[in-house]
């Protein structure tokens, strides 16, 4: 913990209470120079008590603004998970709490409260419409939302079934169904999920089984946010089969968040030889 960058981040204007939250949060994790930042995205929401969905987008939204850097992947006794530092200089280039008005008027006075009314209790007469109206919507019950939740559901079971036989690790099938389920119920798309397998699987191809994570602790670590072109659900594949090296080249060159374990030496060497990528570009990413 350091109290140095606490101290940073509760005088620096951030844009929201939620980003606040968890600029804080991550000054809780961080040494005094702001670096070393680890934990996953379900741990964060749980113990800040916002949605996984909300969480994952607002860091997203300091990354791109700067305010974090992404470091890489970091192992620990339950798999991977993103380590992140805060950009001190960053942080301090912002506004001050203390030099923001609170009252873009000026004037330090409430504005005079008008005569309190009681409300109404009496029950109006029969056959009285207190709104005026001689006329009475009745609303009826809707079944759409009934046929609408068993048809997510359908497809939430088809999604996580296509993730179960595409994870190159599956194991605790029970417990990947809720960890599934939950991000499911927090906004993300269930074969977004299952895509994300898919492409994990893919650039995993002939690794040791010691380095792919198991699926439980990927769900649990929000691994498929390591995958967010393979959006493409039910098409499948993010990307054809023979050519993955452009497909993290494209990535890369984005400036998108590539995992550095995605890319293989050799994978590494084959973006060099067809100039898909610049030496720079690799070692901007960590490999």
């Amino acid at each position: 913990m350091s109290n140095r960058v606490s101290v940073s981040v509760v005088k620096k204007v951030l844009g929201s209470a939620v980003r606040k939250s968890i600029m804080l949060y991550f000054a809780d994790k961080a040494s005094d120079d702001g670096r070393g930042i680890f934990s996953s995205k379900g741990t964060i929401s749980a113990e800040l008590e916002i949605s996984r969905s909300t969480v994952i987008a607002n860091i997203n939204e300091l990354v791109e603004e700067g305010l974090l850097i992404v470091v890489g992947d970091r192992r620990h006794p339950n798999g991977v998970t993103v380590e992140y530092d805060i950009d001190l200089e960053a942080l301090d280039r912002l506004p001050n709490v203390k030099d923001k008005p609170n009252d873009p008027s000026g004037s330090r006075t409430r504005p005079t409260a008008g005569p309190v009314r009681e409300p109404d209790t009496t029950c109006p007469a029969a056959g009285h419409d207190p709104s005026g109206s001689r006329t009475q919507t009745i609303l009826e019950p809707s079944f759409n939302l009934v046929c609408v939740d068993a048809e997510a559901q359908r497809e939430t079971d088809a999604a996580f079934e296509r993730f179960w036989d595409a994870h190159p690790r599956p194991r605790s099938k029970d417990a990947c169904r809720d960890l599934f389920d939950q991000a499911v119920r927090s906004g993300e798309d269930p074969n977004r999920i299952a895509a994300a397998a898919e492409a994990y699987r893919a650039e995993n191809k002939g690794n040791a089984r010691q380095y792919v994570a198991y699926a439980d602790n990927w769900l649990r670590d929000d691994r498929w946010e390591d995958h967010r072109e393979a959006e493409g659900g039910k098409q499948g594949q993010p990307c054809a089969s023979g050519d993955l090296a452009a497909f993290w080249a494209k990535k890369i060159s984005a400036g998108v968040y590539v995992a550095p374990s995605a890319i293989s030496a050799k994978m590494a060497t084959e973006m060099l030889s067809r100039r898909l990528v610049s030496e720079a570009e690799l070692r901007r990413i960590g490999v």
